[in-house]
């Protein structure tokens, strides 16, 4: 089986797509987790051959599809950890972590700050809610806002090591922008990318200018909450199986996003995956 998840999407041009058994990236194969019951409707983004006159112009018209036997980054489709721990050289990357200790620490830190008879639990570890450094610097003292996610940077080899530690004590996130830190083996990799499809269909579908590249490994069930992102994405998967939910830009205001002054800036407020009341949510004096 090809362990590019979308290779094969059966049915003919527009049939959802599968749930395929996958290449986790050590080499092993794993079932696919049951779907969670959500309590609103859900669909299947539709899948069509790269290049579909159908499939191009539902991108123009910005509606969401899957694109079969698509070569934008063919030269990238050996990178597994083994390939990536050889080749990445020795700069430092950036990794998220969300840690059982520092959760219960920051817990108590804010009980005993906001004096809350209301007792807090933190989020799950598996939940990486991104927050604006910068956003949170300028409230200083405004806010009770709490957040125990942490960025550091290391080095590759160092994520190895924490990526294949006790996940009930601590998660990782790598999340690299893919620029000159990296080895000579995967900037090549890099610059095979098929840019000229990039290059033409941006003018086409009238996208903005191309701000990133980033390259994502997380661990299995992390999650990254409800948000959006503030431009197009091409995401293109290498290995395992990542789950997206997509909502119409009408369900906006419905999905709650922080306020725009808010360190979870264009996070939303609600919660898909637990229902429990946690301390990251909601907390601005």
């Amino acid at each position: 089986m090809s362990e590019n998840p979308f290779e094969a999407c059966y049915g003919g041009p527009g049939s959802p797509v599968p749930q395929p058994v996958l290449n986790n990236g050590t080499g092993h194969f794993e079932d696919v987790e049951p779907h969670p019951n959500y309590n609103f409707i859900t669909g299947n983004v539709p899948c069509y051959d790269f290049n579909d006159p159908v499939a191009l112009n539902l991108i123009k018209e910005q509606v969401p599809v899957i694109l079969r036997g698509a070569d934008l980054v063919s030269s990238a489709m050996k990178w597994d950890l083994d390939y990536l721990s050889t080749h990445i050289g020795g700069g430092r990357f950036a990794v998220f972590i969300r840690n059982a200790a520092a959760d219960r620490s920051a817990v108590a830190q804010l009980q005993s700050s906001s004096n809350q008879s209301q007792s807090c639990q933190p989020e799950p570890l598996h939940i990486f809610k991104y927050f604006d450094e910068k956003k949170l610097a300028a409230l200083q003292e405004k806010s009770t806002f709490q957040s125990t996610m942490v960025r550091i940077e290391m080095t590759f080899q160092e994520f190895l090591k924490r990526f294949q530690g006790d996940r009930s004590q601590e998660r990782v996130y790598l999340q690299q922008p893919l620029n000159n830190t990296v080895g000579p083996q995967i900037a090549s990799d890099f610059i095979q990318f098929n840019w000229s499809w990039a290059a033409e269909h941006k003018k086409e579908f009238n996208w903005g200018p191309l701000t990133s590249n980033l390259l994502l490994i997380g661990q299995k069930g992390n999650i990254t909450p409800c948000h959006f992102d503030e431009q197009q994405n091409l995401f293109c998967p290498l290995r395992g199986r990542k789950k997206i939910i997509l909502f119409n830009p009408d369900n906006f205001p419905y999905l709650y996003p922080y306020p725009v002054h808010h360190p979870n800036d264009r996070q939303s407020q609600v919660s898909l995956n637990f229902s429990q009341r946690y301390f990251a949510v909601n907390l601005q004096r």
